[in-house]
């Protein structure tokens, strides 16, 4: 955990072997070092050339000996639990990167980032960390995914969706992706005119996964204001506007839910409480689990990556385990430019590191035709055993309707 008060760092660190405190001046070169990560991060067209390649590996390797230490004494630890302070709650730990003697090389794949070595969670605070929600009713059902389309036509749009339309353009991966997430993991979809922010509201107390792949409007200084955006016009009651108020008066069972929109993790800094994001409000309404962005993530990117995340969920991985695995090979597929940390560090996890107990199940269609298709079977051959002749023609019968 950290804190940065009257120009000093403090740390406090803990782990199996023991615990300690640590103090030193918070230097010029360190505050720029971190302004100008968070900036690279956001992947501006400045930051993609070579100058900005060898600045970032500077200040990254910097920050980590001043942030993790030279000597990494938790190289033993898995999974890092960060609790940071200021500034600090804007920058993705994993891009950080390992000093080493030798130069860096010139392939964004191929640096020593924090993440080859662990998974890291992040924390508000240490008591809201480890404050666990009280749930009014367990979940009953898997996943509910939101995939809405945007379309402007309608007469129907709020005049405040109306006025971020330049903003809000076609997210041509987030129904591909959520609709291969649902595939995975079994649940709902709701997309196109069904995304709506009223049904949002009346069902998502039920799943246990809230998967959110859409458009958000950030105000970066009222987070009560920041919002997601459902299918405009598709609302007969709400606006289908979603706002960061209307979370916290919310009643959520789910154990996870996935943000996978832009700067759902931005918001005003409070003092001693960490980053007011829009992200924020699902904690507070009972999620306890919370994956979110730091900034505006590539559409393709962000694909990919969830994707591979409810894969190793699936496979039995814990959630920031599940995260670290699916941002590792993302890296080990991705070319030189899409290796760079934009496309990649953005998402994090806000909570703990738990297993959610999740496995592949077949959809309950797939299950009635299976159970259907024995049954026939098994009637067919009761009934040759009492009249073979008879039962070669149901046979050829039910052999012509599959065909």
């Amino acid at each position: 955990e950290y804190a940065m008060p009257y120009g000093n760092l403090y740390t406090l660190s803990v782990s199996r072997t023991g615990s300690a405190i640590t103090r030193v001046p918070l230097t010029s070169e360190s505050e720029s070092n971190i302004a100008y990560l968070i900036e690279f991060m956001k992947g501006y067209p400045e930051s993609l050339d070579s100058k900005a390649r060898n600045l970032y590996c500077h200040a990254a390797s910097e920050l980590y000996k001043l942030l993790i230490g030279a000597a990494d004494s938790y190289s033993d630890s898995k999974n890092l639990l960060i609790i940071p302070d200021g500034s600090l709650s804007y920058l993705p730990f994993e891009a950080l990167l390992k000093p080493q003697i030798e130069p860096y090389k010139q392939d964004y794949r191929k640096l020593p980032y924090l993440i080859h070595c662990h998974s890291v969670c992040y924390g508000l605070t240490a008591t809201i960390f480890f404050n666990k929600p009280t749930r009014k009713t367990n979940p009953t059902r898997r996943i509910l995914a939101v995939a809405p389309e945007y379309n402007f036509s309608s007469g129907k749009i709020s005049e405040y969706i109306r006025k971020a339309q330049p903003g809000l353009p076609e997210l041509s991966g987030t129904y591909e992706e959520s609709r291969a997430i649902r595939k995975l993991l079994g649940g709902r979809l709701l997309s196109g005119d069904k995304a709506t922010e009223e049904k949002f509201k009346s069902i998502a107390p039920r799943y246990a996964i809230l998967h959110l792949a859409m458009h958000s409007i950030p105000d970066h200084t009222n987070s009560l204001n920041s919002s997601l955006v459902f299918t405009p016009g598709a609302d007969q009651d709400e606006d289908g506007v979603l706002f960061g108020y209307e979370v916290y008066n919310m009643s959520l069972n789910s154990s996870l839910t996935v943000l996978s929109a832009c700067e759902t993790g931005s918001g005003q800094m409070a003092s001693g409480e960490g980053v007011l994001s829009f992200g924020r409000a699902f904690i507070s309404a009972g999620c306890p689990n919370l994956i979110m962005t730091l900034w505006t993530v590539d559409d393709r990117s962000s694909k990919d990556i969830m994707i591979q995340f409810y894969k190793s969920l699936v496979s039995g991985s814990k959630i920031s385990d599940a995260l670290h695995d699916s941002k590792i090979g993302y890296l080990e597929h991705a070319d030189k430019l899409h290796a760079h940390p934009h496309y990649w560090a953005g998402f994090i996890e806000l909570g703990q590191n738990t297993e959610l107990n999740i496995s592949y199940r077949k959809s309950g269609i797939f299950i009635l035709v299976v159970v259907f298709s024995l049954t026939i079977l098994v009637l067919i051959y009761v009934q040759a055993k009492k009249n073979p002749r008879r039962s070669r023609d149901m046979l050829k019968k039910w052999n012509s309707r599959k065909l």
